[in-house]
């Protein structure tokens, strides 16, 4: 069935508009947004909010990732002259206001993450995001540093730790390839390859968020 936010309706899903106690317009342009992980929809003061924590997608194609920050993420007190972000209602935010990267960035051009949380029991997840359309990607932190928006050409994310540690890793994997390894051991004998796939012997197979994330870019990077 439908779900109502400040009168519209999210089935689909659209939104019309809503906004939050302190009277702060959150969602103020129609969209559609389908969520993989829409987690809750409360009630709050007079208003109905939609809690989108992980992933979606607007009818544009523009999507969002949200993963685990802990530790690097920094939210703050509202900041005067700033257009300020509860995290929780960050992806809705920018879905049903922006159809593309480059209006995203535009709009986080003065946007600061605040430290509000959903409510009493359900403080701020820490989170930093992917965020990209048919052509392009950005990851976006929030750290002590303040509010950083990169460039992401790997097109992937991961959690922990931030995406500057992550670019820089892959320099590590240099000598990583999708082309099947020819002989160079030695030039006084020869050796055949055991099987397809040896040159990508030192990709890292563990669980680590920096692991996933050099195995993604590598995947992605050479998947047909």
């Amino acid at each position: 069935g439908s779900i109502y936010a400040g009168g519209g309706t999210i089935g689909g899903w659209t939104i019309t508009g809503t906004s939050l106690n302190n009277g702060s317009t959150y969602l103020n342009s129609s969209g559609n947004i389908t969520g993989a992980m829409i987690k809750d929809v409360r009630q709050m003061e007079t208003d109905r909010i939609i809690f989108v924590d992980f992933d979606a997608t607007n009818e544009k194609g523009l999507s969002i990732a949200a993963l685990n920050f802990p530790g690097n993420a920094v939210y703050v007190t509202e900041q005067e002259n700033k257009t300020n972000i509860a995290p929780f209602i960050f992806i809705p935010w920018i879905l049903s206001q922006c159809e593309c990267v480059a209006q995203v960035k535009k709009l986080l051009g003065n946007a600061c993450i605040t430290n509000k949380p959903y409510s009493a029991q359900y403080p701020p997840t820490p989170l930093h995001w992917l965020i990209a359309d048919k052509k392009t990607s950005i990851t976006v932190e929030q750290t002590k540093d303040g509010l950083q928006i990169y460039e992401n050409l790997v097109g992937v994310l991961t959690n922990n730790p931030t995406f500057d540690y992550h670019i820089n890793n892959l320099s590590n994997y240099v000598q990583i390839s999708s082309i099947n390894t020819h002989h160079q051991f030695s030039k006084d004998f020869c050796l055949m390859p055991s099987s397809r796939g040896t040159s990508t012997l030192g990709l890292p197979g563990d669980l680590s968020s920096a692991s996933r994330f050099i195995k993604a870019a590598f995947t992605k990077a050479n998947s047909i």
